[in-house]
């Protein structure tokens, strides 16, 4: 029988294309290298790196891909290689300043991830997401007050940055200052209002104010974030969350509905419903949604799709 082509069968057959017409061009290996990576085919993706590197060695974003992938393999000291490798070509590169700096804070390594994070900071300076990272290594360390600073800066330089906003309204929010986190999601909502980029604010706010037991105020903010980005799957999945804990499984119910229709693979909602169901004690409704779970990701590996 034949096999039926996968989701991953296209691209690879692009890819297959271009390696064949352009087979000098480092960027198409570049690019096959970070395919093969998504697709969690390492070996395949670190010969495609090297092979970029071979054909251009200062192809600094080659450098910077196999580093993260090293990364997260565990191989720290090699991806500090490639990364240093990097930032020798290209001393401002925010991204490997960025990458290196999140690694070594993983890694414990307060200290050079300080200085990584500083560094960035000094060379892209008006760059809202090197005060954002900088702000979160701080908050990891428990450094609230050098956390704002960062944040503060960083907003005040890019205020359309919505993530920043993000980040710190919501360290506000786990401090329990809730005027705090309040003013902060407003400051973020108000540069872009309707833009897709200010969901996540919305939804933090939402469940703020549910925190605080203003239902009405989590409920507007909740329709915002779908005004935003009317297809958002994290939107409708976390109101339909907001619904079960206030007890109303139908809306809760018609929410997830809503959701899986437009990603009928997602597992972490299928799971939410699913609980949520067994919550309401609904154990026959809740091996339903189960068994239409699995029916999903079978149609989603077989490329079909379909709830």
């Amino acid at each position: 029988a034949r096999r039926p082509p996968g989701r991953g069968a296209p691209p690879r057959r692009c890819l297959d294309l271009a390696l064949a017409c352009a087979p000098r061009s480092y960027y198409v290996w570049q690019v096959s290298g970070q395919w093969h990576r998504r697709q969690g085919e390492l070996s395949s993706a670190r010969e495609a790196f090297r092979r970029s590197l071979q054909l251009n060695g200062a192809n600094v974003a080659t450098l910077h891909a196999w580093g993260v992938l090293e990364w997260r393999c565990g191989h720290t000291d090699l991806a500090a290689t490639l990364f240093q490798q990097g930032l020798h070509i290209q001393p401002h590169n925010k991204y490997l300043l960025q990458s290196w700096a999140c690694m070594e804070a993983r890694c414990g390594s307060a200290a050079s991830a300080s200085r990584l994070f500083a560094a960035a900071a000094r060379k892209q300076s008006a760059d809202g997401a090197v005060w954002q990272a900088r702000g979160m290594h701080h908050r990891a360390q428990g450094d609230v007050e050098r956390a704002r600073r960062a944040f503060a800066t960083g907003c005040s330089l890019e205020p359309t940055h919505t993530p920043l906003f993000h980040a710190w309204g919501s360290m506000e929010a786990e401090r329990s200052n809730v005027t705090a986190a309040r003013a902060i999601f407003q400051r973020g909502v108000w540069e872009r209002p309707s833009h897709p980029r200010t969901v996540g604010l919305w939804v933090s706010w939402a469940l703020l104010e549910e925190r605080c037991g203003d239902l009405k105020a989590a409920r507007e903010y909740l329709r915002a974030a779908l005004r935003a980005e009317r297809f958002c799957v994290f939107a409708r999945a976390a109101w339909a969350a907001l619904e079960a804990r206030q007890g109303d499984c139908a809306a809760s119910r018609q929410l997830y509905e809503d959701a899986l229709r437009i990603d009928p693979a997602n597992r972490g909602v299928w799971s939410s419903y699913e609980a949520m169901e067994r919550a309401a004690r609904r154990p026959a409704a809740a091996d339903l949604i189960h068994a239409r779970s699995r029916r999903a990701a079978d149609l989603a590996a077989s490329g079909l799709g379909g709830t």
